[in-house]
C-alpha cells in the first residue's frame, strides 16, 4: 500500500457516477452517466476515460445493495431459527406504520412462511444450553433446506448473542453446500430478536448481488479495489462480502466524511451536510465528529449495523413533478433517473423535473451544463411544462410556466428543510446554530434558499461540489468494528471488566485491519458504551471517558440534549460495548486556490426570482480569485454543479476556493 500513487474515489449515484482523483499533486474530477442495469460499466468507463492505468487505491461507494433491497431483487433466503420463533420476522414490533392511514401496507416479508425453518435447540439468556442441538437435528435441517433450494441462509437462534456455538455448528454444516450462510452472532451479536433477525436476513438477501458485483469489478481492478462501508470507512472487498449490509449507505457516507474533513480544516464545529443529487437528498448533522448510529430502517425494516447517521428524502434534480387528485403540486419521490432523465436533457424525457424548473427559470446555463458536454434542450423543456400545465387545468389549477417552476422549487425546498429539521431539531438542537455545507450536483441551486428557511446564517460550497461524495471516499480511512453484549447495570460492572472486554474487541478489529495489510502502529481504536436508563427501550452510543463514572456523566449530558431531561437517580444500564478502529494511511490536504485575479462575468442572463426577471451575471468558478466578493443575483458555474446566489445575498471565496454565501 505504501507504493500507491493515485487515490480514486468513485461514487455511483442514480443519475451520474462521480470520480475524484488525487495523484499526490493534482486533483481531477470526472462524471459519466450511470448505467443502472450494469453499474460496473460506468465505473470501468470512467476509469478508462481518466486513464487510471498505474497502481492506484480505488475506494468505491455504491447503492448496489440498497437498490437490490428496495427493488426486491435480492436472493431467495431461508431463515433458520429456534423452533417456535419462525414468525418473528412477520410479527415484528407493535409499532404501526401510518397509524391513521386506513390503507397502509406493511412491508413485504423478505422470507415467506415456507422459507422459515424451526430447529429444536434453546439457549437461556445467560448462554447456557437448555435444549442441546444434536447432529441428527442438523441433518434433518439439511434435508428440509434441499427441497426449498435457497440462494442464501440466515441463522438466528435465541440468545445466540451471548453464546453462538449452536449457530456456528449449523454454519459449519451448511457452508459445504451453500456459499452464503450468515449467523446472527456474527452479523449482529446483540439482544432484540426481531431486529437481529431482520438484520441477518437483509445481509443474506443482498449478499449474492453484492458478491457478484464486487467479484466482477475485482476481475478488472484486482487488489486496488476497496469498498466504502455505511459507517464512513472503507474495507477490502473480501470483508464487505462477509458483511454485505455494510454497503447499504455506502455512497452517501462519503459526503459526510468529506464534510467532516473540510469542517475540521476550517475550524467549524457544527455543520449540517446537504447533498442534493439527481435522485435524492441526503442530510446529516456533524458536531465535532462523524455521526454514527446502529439504529436504522430501510423500507420500515430495521437494520442494526454501524452507519453514518444520514437521513434521505426522495428529492433531487431528477425528481418529477405532478398534480395529485386534489390539484396539489407534488414533487418526487419518483425520479427520471439518468435515462431518459429530465426533459431538458433531450433524451426523450417528457416529465417536468426539478432540473427542468431550474432551467426554465434561467438558473442553468444551456451551453455549459457538465462543462459543455451536454447542451440542454429548451424546446423539450417547454413541451414538458405545457403537458404539466394541461394536467393542472384538468384539476382546476391554472398556472403559468414560470409560476409552476417556482412552485416546484418551493415544494422540493420544503421537503429538504423537513429532512434537515429531522436530523437537528428532532435531536434537541437548533439548525440556526449550524453552518450549511452544500454539495451534490444540484445542491448549490437550492442551498441559500434552504438556509433562509431554517435560519442558517452561512452556506459553504466547496470546489468540485458535484463530486464531493466521491472526494469523501478518497479521503476516507480503513476501518473495522466489533461489538459485545453486556446487558447489566453499570453499578454491577467493574472498571477491570470493561477495560478487559474493550481491549479484546479492539484486538479483534486490529487483526481485521492487519489482515487487510495495515500496520499496527497506524491503527487507532475508539471505545463506546451503549447506555440507557433502566426501563428504557433504546440506548445512546456514549464515548468511553476512561472511567465508568465519567462515561455515565457523559450519558446524562447526551440524554438531556436529545430528550430535554436527565434522571440522575435512575440506575443506568450498559447494553453493549462497541469498538471502532481506524487505520490512518494517508492525508490528502485541502489544496490552496491558485487564482489571484478577480473574475469578470462571461455573460448576463435573465433569471426569474419571485416572478421578476432580473439580468444576472454568470461566472466560471475556476476563474474566481481568493477573497473575491460577488453580490447576488449571480450564477457561478463549474463542470459538475451550478451555484445560485439569490438577490440580497453575497458570496466570498476563501483561500481554499470554498464559496461562503451570507445575507
Amino acid at each position: 500500500m505504501a507504493e500507491t500513487i493515485v487515490t480514486v474515489g468513485i461514487d455511483i449515484g442514480g443519475t451520474f457516477t462521480d470520480f475524484w482523483v488525487f495523484d499526490g499533486q493534482k486533483i481531477r474530477q470526472h462524471k459519466v452517466l450511470s448505467t443502472p442495469g450494469n453499474p460496473e460499466k460506468a465505473v470501468l468507463q470512467g476509469l478508462k476515460e481518466l486513464e487510471i492505468l498505474q497502481l492506484a487505491l480505488i475506494i468505491h461507494g455504491s447503492t448496489i445493495a440498497t437498490n437490490a433491497f428496495l427493488e426486491r431483487k435480492g436472493a431467495k433466503v431461508a431463515l433458520v431459527t429456534t423452533r417456535g420463533f419462525e414468525d418473528v420476522l412477520e410479527i415484528g414490533r407493535q409499532n404501526r406504520i401510518g397509524i391513521y392511514d386506513l390503507h397502509v401496507k406493511k412491508p413485504d416479508v423478505l422470507v415467506p412462511q415456507e422459507g422459515r425453518f424451526g430447529v429444536t435447540e434453546r439457549m437461556d439468556w445467560q448462554g447456557q444450553p437448555l435444549v442441546p442441538l444434536t447432529q441428527e437435528e442438523i441433518e434433518k435441517l439439511g434435508k428440509r433446506l434441499q427441497s426449498y433450494n435457497p440462494e442464501a441462509i440466515a441463522i438466528v437462534f435465541l440468545h445466540s448473542y451471548v453464546n453462538g456455538v449452536h449457530e456456528e455448528h449449523v454454519v459449519t454444516s451448511l457452508r459445504q453446500q451453500y456459499p452464503y450462510v450468515f449467523a446472527s452472532s456474527h452479523v449482529n451479536p446483540e439482544h432484540r430478536e426481531y431486529e437481529r433477525t431482520s438484520t441477518t436476513v437483509i445481509s443474506a438477501y443482498v449478499a449474492p448481488v453484492v458478491s457478484r458485483y464486487l467479484e466482477q469489478l475485482s476481475e478488472t481492478l484486482g487488489s486496488s479495489l476497496r469498498v466504502m462501508s455505511s459507517a464512513g470507512g472503507y474495507m477490502s472487498a473480501k470483508r464487505i462480502i462477509e458483511q454485505p449490509a455494510a454497503m447499504m449507505l455506502s455512497g452517501p457516507a462519503g459526503g459526510v466524511v468529506a464534510s467532516f474533513e473540510l469542517a475540521r480544516a476550517l475550524g467549524y464545529e457544527r455543520i449540517v451536510t446537504f447533498d442534493m443529487g439527481g435522485t435524492s437528498t441526503d442530510v446529516a448533522m456533524i458536531q465535532g465528529r462523524i455521526p454514527i448510529t446502529r439504529d436504522m430502517e430501510f423500507d420500515h425494516l430495521p437494520l442494526r449495523s454501524p452507519m453514518v447517521d444520514i437521513h434521505t428524502v426522495g428529492a433531487g434534480g431528477g425528481s418529477m413533478a405532478s398534480f395529485d387528485r386534489g390539484g396539489n403540486l407534488r414533487v418526487g419521490p419518483q425520479s427520471a433517473g439518468s435515462f431518459p432523465g429530465p426533459a431538458c436533457y433531450g433524451q426523450g424525457g417528457m416529465t417536468v423535473t426539478v432540473t427542468d424548473a431550474n432551467f426554465l427559470l434561467g438558473r442553468l446555463d444551456q451551453d455549459n451544463f457538465l462543462g459543455g458536454k451536454m447542451i440542454l434542450d429548451r424546446n423539450a423543456t417547454h413541451q414538458a411544462f405545457q403537458t404539466l400545465i394541461d394536467q393542472g387545468l384538468k384539476h382546476g389549477v391554472e398556472m403559468t410556466d414560470v409560476a409552476l417552476a417556482e412552485g416546484i422549487i418551493e415544494v422540493v425546498n420544503a421537503a429538504m428543510a423537513r429532512a434537515i429539521r429531522r436530523v437537528t431539531a428532532m435531536k434537541g438542537v437548533d439548525p440556526a446554530q449550524f453552518v450549511l455545507l452544500s454539495f451534490g450536483g444540484a445542491g448549490g441551486l437550492h442551498a441559500a434558499d434552504l438556509a433562509a428557511m431554517l435560519g442558517i446564517q452561512e452556506v459553504l460550497i466547496p470546489p468540485d461540489a458535484g463530486t464531493f461524495s466521491a472526494q469523501g471516499l478518497a479521503r476516507s480511512q480503513a476501518y473495522a468494528d466489533a461489538l459485545a453484549s453486556v446487558l447489566k447495570p453499570t453499578h454491577d460492572l467493574t472498571l477491570e471488566y470493561i477495560q478487559d472486554l474493550l481491549e479484546k474487541l479492539a484486538d479483534k478489529t486490529v487483526k481485521q485491519l492487519a489482515d487487510d495489510g495495515h500496520r499496527a502502529e497506524s491503527i487507532t481504536s475508539f471505545y463506546h458504551l451503549d447506555l440507557r436508563y433502566q426501563g428504557e427501550s433504546y440506548e445512546i452510543l456514549t464515548p468511553w471517558q476512561g472511567t465508568l463514572k465519567d462515561t455515565v456523566d457523559m450519558f446524562h449530558q447526551l440524554h438531556e440534549q436529545y430528550y430535554l431531561h436527565k434522571e440522575l437517580l435512575t440506575p443506568v444500564e450498559c447494553v453493549n460495548l462497541y469498538v471502532r478502529s481506524i487505520a490512518e494511511m494517508r492525508t490528502i490536504p485541502l489544496p490552496l486556490w491558485q487564482n489571484s485575479a478577480a473574475a469578470k462575468p462571461f455573460a448576463h442572463r435573465p433569471m426569474v426570482f419571485k416572478g421578476e426577471s432580473l439580468s444576472t451575471p454568470c461566472y466560471r468558478r475556476e476563474e474566481l480569485s481568493a477573497d473575491q466578493r460577488i453580490f447576488g443575483p449571480a450564477l457561478v458555474i463549474e463542470p459538475a454543479s451550478t451555484i445560485l446566489i439569490p438577490p440580497h445575498y453575497q458570496a466570498t471565496v476563501d483561500h481554499y476556493g470554498i464559496i461562503h454565501i451570507t445575507q
